[in-house]
C-alpha cells in the first residue's frame, strides 16, 4: 500500500513493498534546479511531486536518511542520490528522444521493395501521386525478383513490398492490387510470328525459352501453369532483367514470356509479336505485402490505396 491523506491526517501502509519503495526519480528534476534550497523548495517543486517524496519518507523508506521528514532539504546521502538519479533521468530522456526520432523517421520515410516488373512499370506513377498527397514523405526503393522482396521484408530492410508471384508466404499479410497476365512473345522474324493457329502447352514446354531467373514471379507463374498440365519449362537462357529478355526475343534468339505491361510498346511497333496459348493459365495478381509483425505506417497505407485505385 501507499500513504494517503484522510481528513488532514496521514495513514500509513505497513506492507514491506511500501517500506522499500524508492521516492520518485522525477523529484530530482526539480531539486537540481538553481535555487531549490530550503527557502525556495516549495516554490520550485510542484505540490504533487513534493507530496510524493515527503509521503515516501513517512513510510520509513528514507526517513532521517535521504530526506529527513523535518527538513526541506535532503541529507548528504540524499544529495548524492539526487546526482545519481539525474544521470539516470538524462539517459532516459535520451532514450525517449531517440525512440521518438525513430518513430518520426518511420512516418516521414517509406522503404519499399518491388519486383522488377512492378518497380519499372507501375511504381513510378504511384509515387508521383504519393508525393502529391504526402510531400513530406521520402521514399527509397529496392528492386529484385519476388523472392528477393520477400527476403527483404523478413530481414526488416523494407516496410512494404510489391510482388507478382503466384503465391504468398504464410508469414506475410497482403492486399491484391491489380490483375496482370503473361504473354508469349517472339521477334517479328521468328517462325511463330507467322503462324495462324494458337500454340499448345506441349509446344511451349518443348521449345527452349528465354526466361527470368529462378525466384522471379514471371517464371514461377509460367512454371506453375505448365506443372498443372504435367509439363516442365525448358530454359534457353536465364536473364535478370526484362529489358535484356525483350532484346533477346527481338533479335530472334527465341520465344520469351513476359508481363503484358512490359511489352505494350514493342507490340504496337511490331518489334515483338504475341503468340496465344489458350491451354496455359498465365493470369496472375500483383500484390502489396508486409510482415504481420509490423503495422503499416500512414504513408504505406496511403500508397496501397493509391496503387489499388487503378487511376
Amino acid at each position: 500500500g501507499s500513504p494517503s491523506m484522510r481528513a488532514g491526517r496521514w495513514s500509513y501502509s505497513t506492507s514491506e513493498e511500501a517500506r522499500h519503495r524508492p521516492p520518485s526519480l522525477s523529484f530530482s528534476r526539480w531539486i537540481r534546479k538553481p535555487g531549490w534550497g530550503r527557502s525556495a523548495t516549495k516554490q520550485v517543486i510542484p505540490a504533487s511531486v513534493w507530496a510524493s517524496v515527503k509521503n515516501t519518507s513517512k513510510t520509513g523508506c528514507v526517513q532521517n536518511h535521504l530526506w529527513p521528514v523535518s527538513s526541506n532539504q535532503p541529507s548528504p546521502a540524499g544529495s548524492a542520490t539526487v546526482e545519481w538519479a539525474g544521470a539516470v533521468l538524462h539517459a532516459v530522456a535520451e532514450l525517449q528522444a531517440g525512440t521518438q526520432a525513430l518513430r518520426n523517421d518511420e512516418r516521414s520515410h517509406l522503404r519499399l521493395g518491388a519486383s522488377l516488373t512492378v518497380a519499372e512499370y507501375l511504381v513510378p506513377a504511384w509515387l508521383r501521386r504519393l508525393a502529391t498527397a504526402l510531400p513530406e514523405v521520402g521514399v527509397s526503393l529496392e528492386m529484385g525478383n519476388s523472392a528477393t522482396v520477400v527476403e527483404m521484408l523478413a530481414r526488416g530492410q523494407v516496410d512494404l513490398g510489391f510482388i507478382e508471384g503466384p503465391g504468398i508466404p504464410g508469414h506475410l499479410r497482403s492486399r491484391d492490387i491489380c490483375a496482370d497476365r503473361l504473354v508469349i512473345v517472339v521477334g517479328k522474324n521468328h517462325p511463330w510470328a507467322r503462324r495462324r493457329r494458337p500454340l499448345t502447352a506441349t509446344e511451349v514446354a518443348r521449345t527452349p525459352t528465354v526466361l527470368r531467373e529462378r525466384g522471379s514471379g514471371t517464371r514461377d507463374t509460367l512454371t506453375l501453369a505448365l506443372a498443372e498440365l504435367g509439363l516442365e519449362v525448358r530454359p534457353l537462357m536465364e536473364l535478370g532483367s526484362t529489358t535484356a529478355i525483350k532484346a533477346a526475343a527481338t533479335a530472334g534468339t527465341g520465344p520469351a514470356v513476359l508481363s503484358a505491361l512490359t511489352v505494350e510498346a514493342e507490340l504496337r511497333s511490331g518489334q515483338l509479336v504475341a503468340v496465344p496459348c489458350p491451354e496455359l493459365s498465365l493470369e496472375r495478381t500483383i500484390r502489396a505485402v508486409w510482415t504481420s509483425a509490423r503495422s503499416l505506417s500512414p504513408s504505406a497505407t496511403r500508397l496501397i490505396a493509391i496503387a489499388s485505385s487503378g487511376n
